[in-house]
């Protein structure tokens, strides 16, 4: 088993919770594997058990988790790791004082009138842009 390295004082709450709620999925597993003979069933029973229980931030986390799973075919760890990863990329770009940075250069400039394209680069100007 690997040894968590990482210093969680500067990390997001987010990804701190979404660790903890990582931690009792694989707990949970391991004492009742009986239930997760379809995982994200067995992930989205123990969000319910877990909200029922009074810890509605950790059934939210395993219920998306359980989200992930069926609609992206993620695995528990791939959804884990991707979650973390936005928390801590977010909370960063927040830090450097840019939150808004979260879109990608490729998609266009939204303005108050609309998107903002060039006509060089439309598909209607290139003639490629003909339903087929």
């Amino acid at each position: 088993m690997s040894r968590f390295e990482e210093n969680l004082d500067c990390a997001p709450f987010s990804a701190v919770i979404c660790r903890v709620a990582y931690r009792l999925v694989v707990y949970d597993y391991k004492y009742n594997p009986d239930r997760y003979r379809v995982p994200s069933d067995g992930v989205c029973d123990l969000a319910i058990r877990l909200e029922r229980g009074g810890f509605p931030a950790l059934a939210m986390w395993c219920s998306a988790f359980a989200y992930k799973m069926t609609v992206e075919h993620l695995t528990v760890r791939e959804a884990r790791d991707e979650v973390i990863h936005r928390a801590t990329e977010a909370e960063r770009r927040r830090r450097s004082g840019n939150p808004w940075a979260r879109v990608p250069k490729s998609c266009p400039r939204v303005t108050n009138r609309g998107a903002a394209f060039s006509p060089t680069k439309s598909l209607a100007a290139s003639g490629s842009g003909d339903p087929q």
